[in-house]
């Protein structure tokens, strides 16, 4: 798919269903024809199609992690997805998104309302924070950023105490104090 254009869902749809022909195809071959030159000349190939595997694997995870996050789904995490979904060991599929985290960009992660409204947001592995003399974002700035975060902590029965972790934060964020990890 060489367009500028992303396909669309029809055309991913049909070239799995390519592959997955093309892989039956080659399944039901017998090599006995095939002398040991030709026969590991087969191997090669299929070591090299193999080692391509993993990149769209890291992409396929790469753009589900743009689209939600594990708990909206049912899962702890994205090995715990991938473990389930996928019916691998949690060890295979920890070791999966640890692979793609280093070998792809870490991708926008999606972000909650609260958190756009009030200039917090997380890509990836990093947040990034509004800055004090920023116009328009903070605790009381014209999006109500704070009233957006008091109403999704009480969305998700949020405690006392985490209520006054995150004040504790987003106050230091305004002080201009640095953020822990």
């Amino acid at each position: 798919m060489c367009s500028s254009m992303a396909p669309d869902p029809a055309s991913i749809s049909a070239a799995y269903d390519a592959l997955d022909a093309a892989y039956d195809t080659v399944a039901a071959l017998t090599y006995d024809t095939l002398d040991t030159a030709a026969t590991l000349r087969c191997q090669d190939r299929l070591e090299r199609l193999r080692r391509r595997l993993p990149a769209t694997e890291h992409q396929l995870l790469a753009h589900a992690q743009t689209q939600t996050i594990p708990t909206a789904i049912g899962a702890k995490n994205w090995a715990d997805v991938l473990a389930t979904r996928l019916r691998i060991s949690n060890t295979e599929a920890t070791r999966r998104v640890k692979e793609a985290d280093d070998l792809t960009p870490a991708p926008p992660s999606p972000v909650a309302p609260w958190c756009r409204k009030s200039g917090h947001q997380k890509t990836g592995t990093k947040t990034t924070h509004p800055q004090p003399d920023t116009p328009g974002v903070g605790l009381e700035g014209p999006n109500g950023g704070r009233a957006d975060l008091d109403e999704h902590l009480a969305d998700v029965g949020a405690g006392e105490e985490s209520v006054e972790a995150v004040d504790a934060g987003l106050e230091a964020l305004e002080d201009g104090a640095p953020v822990g990890k």
